[in-house]
Order: C-alpha cells, then sequence, then structure tokens
C-alpha cells in the first residue's frame, strides 16, 4: 500500500439491494462494496467537450459471486484517501465493458467505465423544445434527464460576444426536435452556443461561455508546489487539439506530476509554484489519476493551459501534444 493510502470501490446500480446500505454508498445506490483487495486504476478527466472522462478498474481475486453481479448497467463509485483523512470522491460513472482473465494464482476482473454512458442504459431522449425556450432551460431539462443535479452556471460576463445568440440566455428560434442519447444532445447544443461543459461525478454540471473569465465568486483554487506534493518540474507544453481542422485549437501551458488528488478537475484553477513556474494561476485542461492499492505511488498527471500565454512565454523545448479529432 501506498503512503497509507486507502480507498472504497462501490459496483451496483440504483435501489439494488446487496451487500451494503444507502448509506455506505452514498447518492441513493446500494451495491458491493470492495475497500480490501489489491486494485490497480487509471481514472482520466478532460476539459475537451469531445472526449468522455472515463476509468479502468483491475481488481484482483474478486469472488465469483461477487462478479456475477457486475453488469454492464452497474454503477461504479470510486473514492480514496489517505491516513486518518475521509474519503473523496474520485470518479463516478457507468460500467460499459468488464471482463475477467484467470490465471494460475490470481483472477484479474478488469471493469471499464465511462461518465455518462448512457447508451449503455438504453436511455434515448425523445421529445420537442419549443421556440422561445432559453438555452438554459433545454439544458437544465436534459441534465435532469440524465438524472444528474441542476447544472451550476458562470455568470454571462464575457465581452466581444453577442449574448442574444450565443450562451445560456439565447433562446431558441424555432422548435428543436431531439431523438438521441442526451449527452450527444447536450454536447451539440453546447458546440452550437459557444458553451463548454464538464460533468464530473455525478454531482457538477459546469456550463459556461468558451475561453469566459471565471467571476471571483466562481473560483475555487488548488495549490501545486513541492510542499504540497509536486513531484519532479512543470514540463512546457503546446496542446494542439483537433489538428485535423483547418485552425486547430493551439493551447500552451504546462505538465506536471504531483501526488494523487482527486479534487484536481478539468475546469478548475491550479496555482503553480516551482522554480520554473512562479505561482502562475492556471486552467487545470486535463487530469489521470492512477495508482496501485499494494503498489507505487498514487500519482495525478496533470495538464494546466492559460489562454493568454503564448509560445515565446513558455521554454523552447516544450512538448507539442496533439490529439486526433473526434469523428463522432
Amino acid at each position: 500500500m501506498s503512503f497509507l493510502a486507502k480507498y472504497s470501490l462501490v459496483i451496483g446500480t440504483p435501489d439494488e439491494d446487496v451487500k451494503t446500505t444507502a448509506s455506505s454508498v452514498g447518492s441513493g445506490y446500494k451495491g458491493i462494496l470492495i475497500d480490501d483487495l489489491h486494485i490497480e486504476f487509471k481514472v482520466v478527466k478532460t476539459g475537451d467537450t469531445k472526449k468522455k472522462n472515463y476509468a479502468e478498474f483491475k481488481v484482483f481475486n474478486l469472488a465469483p459471486e461477487t462478479i456475477k453481479k457486475i453488469t454492464r448497467e452497474s454503477v461504479v463509485i470510486f473514492k480514496v484517501g489517505y491516513g486518518d483523512s475521509p474519503l473523496e470522491t474520485c470518479f463516478t460513472g457507468d460500467v460499459f465493458d468488464f471482463g475477467v482473465v484467470e490465471k494460475e494464482t490470481e483472477s484479474i476482473t478488469t471493469i471499464n467505465c465511462q461518465v455518462g454512458y448512457t447508451p449503455s442504459r438504453g436511455a434515448r431522449l425523445s421529445k420537442t423544445y419549443p421556440k422561445g425556450w432559453t438555452v438554459e432551460k433545454v439544458i437544465r431539462d436534459i441534465v435532469g434527464f440524465m438524472g444528474y443535479p441542476a447544472p451550476r452556471f458562470a455568470s454571462n460576463n464575457q465581452s466581444g460576444i453577442n449574448l442574444s445568440k450565443f450562451g445560456k440566455d439565447a433562446t431558441l428560434l424555432s422548435d428543436r426536435t431531439v431523438n438521441d442519447y442526451p449527452e450527444r444532445v447536450l454536447r451539440s447544443l453546447c458546440e452550437e452556443y459557444m458553451l463548454i461543459s464538464s460533468l464530473e461525478d455525478g454531482n457538477v454540471y459546469w456550463i459556461r461561455l468558451t475561453g469566459q473569465a471565471m467571476t471571483d465568486e466562481e473560483i475555487y483554487v488548488e495549490y501545486i508546489s513541492p510542499e504540497t506534493g509536486m513531484i519532479g518540474s512543470p514540463e512546457p507544453m503546446i496542446k494542439n487539439s483537433h489538428k485535423k481542422k483547418k485552425e486547430p485549437d493551439v493551447k500552451f501551458g504546462y505538465k506536471l506530476e504531483t501526488t494523487m488528488n482527486p479534487r484536481l478537475v478539468p475546469g478548475e484553477k491550479a496555482l503553480i509554484k516551482s522554480a520554473s513556474v512562479n505561482n502562475q494561476l492556471l486552467t487545470i485542461w486535463e487530469v489521470t489519476h492512477e495508482g496501485s492499492y499494494e503498489g507505487s505511488q498514487w500519482k495525478s498527471k496533470v495538464e494546466v493551459v492559460d489562454p493568454s500565454l503564448k509560445e515565446s512565454e513558455i521554454a523552447s523545448q516544450s512538448t507539442i501534444d496533439g490529439d486526433e479529432e473526434d469523428d463522432e
């Protein structure tokens, strides 16, 4: 076990009556509780609206009767902590695939999950939103259909954007009929009205105008430095998203590693301090949490960006990281 790290992994479905109580699981779910077996995990959260947050868990020597209770309808809640500190939610999502590999001395159950994997539940949104509805009202309806709490919206304080045509306060100019998985409907709506969204662990939905600065009351800052667990030094980065487009979305920032911190969430702010980066307030773009219960140190690999940064302002040895465009 790494640095007295601890975890809980709950696998279940809404109102399923198995081993644990709803209070043990949280959010009204009941399910299988795993907290003492060897596991390996990888959790990826991204600010790219064309990608899904996902997680992979490998559970060693899970009992056969427990494996039988895992289905593609299952919900996964993964929490982590250290020492006497309380557990904090790192990932909540839906199982979309799982399998078991039997070896001579052990079995390994691999569970793959995504946030908002609605196709596994077969839940399509089929309705018509009437002309005159605001984008915010439509989004609230979609998010409610998905079973998540009401979204939180940033203030419309972005200069240079016609808020009558874009943003949450814009209105539908005609009836809008949808018949698709709600996550896809939401993604399409956000792209059309210049909004970005981030679904985090089933309990927070951030929606704001593309490139919009957050108001003071919305800023939550995580401090990352050698004193708080930074490993090594930040590495300058040029993030070239969707490079197939004629005008790729280029971001400048840094890659860094720190001891695992589940509070690092894409879209939030992080104050970075090191020998090469002096107290820069940057936006978290992507986080990868990795660890092994009986193995190596648990780490968070973090990408932070700043729309105001220019290529000349970061070191010449920058890493160019290009992502293929999502064809979905």
